[in-house]
């Protein structure tokens, strides 16, 4: 399973100059931190080959209402990668030459569903990779 065609990939990175932000912290109190300022760097790819490189599937339970015994709530995410080459070929050579990675998150997993194809079907969905079809 893989997807092929054209798309555009954003990535950030430091501008070199920083920012100073307000935060509020969970106690309520504020504090002012730096950060560095992030530009978008847009790179286009034509005919290239993408794949669900790694997926991990995290599950933890949750105790929201200290005073309710037993009310725990089921959190999951499903975190998976994405790794574009120049083909499926260039891929099958080394996996590990990719042309980009990109990390994303399932949101809505359906037990009743493909977990790899709810992970395509997202990635076509995302900015940048809608022109993206099945290989």
């Amino acid at each position: 399973m893989a997807l092929k065609g054209n798309c555009t990939h954003t990535e950030y990175v430091e501008s070199g100059e920083t920012e100073i932000i307000s935060i509020t912290n969970p106690d309520g109190t504020e504090e002012e931190r730096e950060q560095p300022i992030m530009n978008s760097v847009e790179t286009e790819y034509n005919d290239v080959y993408v794949i669900v490189k790694q997926v991990e599937f995290f599950q933890t339970y949750v105790r929201f209402e200290e005073e309710v015994p037993n009310n725990t709530t089921k959190l999951q995410a499903v975190l998976f990668q994405i790794a574009g080459y120049e083909s499926k070929e260039a891929r099958d050579a080394d996996q590990e030459n990719y042309l980009f990675w990109n990390p994303m998150q399932l949101h809505d997993y359906d037990y009743n569903l493909n977990l790899l194809e709810q992970c395509y079907n997202l990635v076509r969905q995302t900015e940048g990779f809608t022109n993206l079809i099945n290989d």
